[in-house]
């Protein structure tokens, strides 16, 4: 039996999840540098060790977990940017704050 690369083992252990985020075989075979056909027959490896077919591999859907990639960096700019917000609005709140501390000493309004 041929010895397994590195980035054959990784992209194996994190298929299900990136497939699960909404990545097409392409875009996982991409993302490791290998082959389409390398990550098919890898899924075939993985399909047998789970007592499954290989299109049962491809066709299971997890609609609760199952994001395509456009809608998970939508979701990471919006979590972002609701924490920029809440960051910047309460540093302003309180340097608004300390205006008016510095206003009523001086005897300002």
């Amino acid at each position: 039996m041929a010895r397994k690369s590195t980035r054959v083992i990784e992209m194996s252990k994190n298929f299900i999840s990136l497939q699960n985020r909404g990545l097409s075989i392409s875009e996982i075979a991409d993302m490791y540098n290998l082959s389409k056909r390398t990550v098919y027959y890898e899924l075939q490896a993985i399909a047998d060790e789970n007592g499954v077919s290989r299109k049962d591999l491809l066709e299971n859907d997890y609609p609760e977990t199952r994001q395509s990639p456009s809608r998970v960096v939508r979701n990471d700019i919006e979590e972002d940017f609701i924490s920029f917000s809440k960051e910047t609005l309460s540093y302003l709140d309180s340097n608004i704050n300390k205006i008016e501390i510095f206003l009523k000493s001086t005897g300002g309004n």
